[in-house]
């Protein structure tokens, strides 16, 4: 069951109540998260004088969340739901604080990253969201009845696979 707040793609609320929670990752490969500080720091300007900015720097513990992808006919790292990898165990806390870091990321806003505390309502969330790409899976290199590749992250038009003759490329 959808609400109108995830279609819209608005955060789902983080748990507090438990330890660890499970988190859905769509990236292929996967993602290391990391919790980063603001720091300010002087930096010299065009023309002379210093301006002041913020950077952010990481520190504490880096937690491996797992993609979906793997290598050609090895097993799977981790159960994987409609194209979102399962990754259990990731600590609640540090969860929620790294989203709220990242809460503007297109990792987050494009729902290709979530986690919540059940893990059989994080499968059922995956299957309704089999569909949804990333960007970052393989081109489909399949042709249509007009001779174009079916591919949607590529361009309609006149573009045609056609092999080459030998003479025209000597």
């Amino acid at each position: 069951m959808t609400t109108k707040a995830e279609k819209a793609g608005e955060i789902l609320p983080q748990p507090t109540s438990s330890a660890t929670i499970t988190v859905a990752c769509k990236i292929p490969n996967g993602l290391i998260l990391q919790l980063c500080k603001p720091m300010d720091r002087s930096e010299p300007v065009l023309g002379g004088g210093r301006k002041n900015v913020k950077e952010w720097h990481p520190y504490g513990d880096k937690v491996k969340v797992h993609g979906p992808a793997r290598p050609f006919g090895a097993n799977p790292v981790t159960r994987v739901v409609g194209g979102y990898a399962l990754t259990e165990g990731v600590p609640a806390r540090f969860f929620a604080q790294w989203l709220e870091q990242h809460k503007d990321d297109a990792v987050v806003t494009n729902q290709m990253i979530i986690g919540h505390e059940n893990t059989e309502y994080l499968v059922g969330w995956a299957k309704e969201r089999k569909g949804l790409l990333s960007g970052l899976q393989p081109l489909n290199v399949t042709l249509d009845g007009k001779g174009n590749l079916s591919d949607p992250r590529i361009p309609k038009g006149n573009m045609k696979i056609e092999t080459a003759d030998r003479e025209e490329a000597a």
